[in-house]
């Protein structure tokens, strides 16, 4: 399994056409102490083939219900990783129960490998 762990505001990934992964995205609020998303916030994980898209290629919603020991992943299978390879770009938005909006992960790099291998039916 492919496992990623964004710790910076910018972190531009590679991945492999038709290939599980597993995100983790890390949330640090006041004096670097550890975020927990309150009931109402959703943490949003969107890609595009370009920064000014209006649609999605892949778009993942996490909410509080989703921590696990402190921590937010992101899960894509196989068929979610089906994509054309090709350079796309994403980036990580924290919506708050407020209304209010915060890019956590800035518009980066998500560029998809095309595979010799995929996976059977």
């Amino acid at each position: 399994m492919n496992e990623i762990i964004i710790t910076e505001p910018v972190q531009h990934l590679e991945l492999y056409q038709g290939n599980s992964v597993y995100i983790t995205v890390l949330l640090t609020g006041k004096n670097d102490n550890p975020y927990q998303l309150e009931t109402g916030d959703k943490l949003i994980f969107g890609v595009k083939r370009n920064k000014n898209s209006n649609s999605f290629v892949i778009k993942k919603i996490l909410t509080s219900a989703d921590e696990l020991d402190g921590q937010y992943t992101f899960s894509f299978t196989p068929e979610d990783m089906n994509i054309s390879p090709c350079r796309y770009y994403y980036d990580v938005g924290l919506q708050f129960s407020d209304g209010g909006f915060k890019t956590v992960v800035h518009p980066s790099r998500f560029k998809v490998i095309a595979t010799v291998t995929g996976k059977e039916n």
